[in-house]
């Protein structure tokens, strides 16, 4: 992004942040005190909600994702955000079939 467009929309948004809050403090006037009991005494409860939400939004995605996964016909695996399995899914312990044989390290029982 081009500074200039950044400075316009970061001193836009600024604007009205500050905006938004001065008209708030404004708007409350003499009521500030029991607004601020109010939000103290309610913010826990609402801080636990948002958390139970976003986990339970986390859980539904990646249900999601693997019921498309197997529905697929493919097993469940974790992918990076361009598509390929991550780390752990590329790590075998078998040898790679294209590997030549004189690379392969022997496979030994412990």
């Amino acid at each position: 992004m081009r500074w200039l467009r950044f400075l316009v929309f970061n001193a836009l948004g600024a604007a009205l942040w500050v905006g938004t809050w001065v008209s708030l403090g404004y708007l409350a006037g003499s009521h500030i005190g029991t607004i601020y009991h109010y939000i103290g005494e309610y913010s826990t409860y609402l801080l636990i909600a948002l958390a139970v939400l976003l986990a339970s939004y986390i859980a539904w995605r990646v249900l999601r994702r693997r019921r498309r996964a197997t529905s697929a016909g493919e097993p469940a695996k974790s992918q990076l955000p361009d598509g390929r399995p991550a780390a752990s899914e590329t790590a075998s312990t078998e040898p790679a079939a294209s590997q030549p044989a004189e690379t392969r390290r022997p496979h030994r029982d412990s």
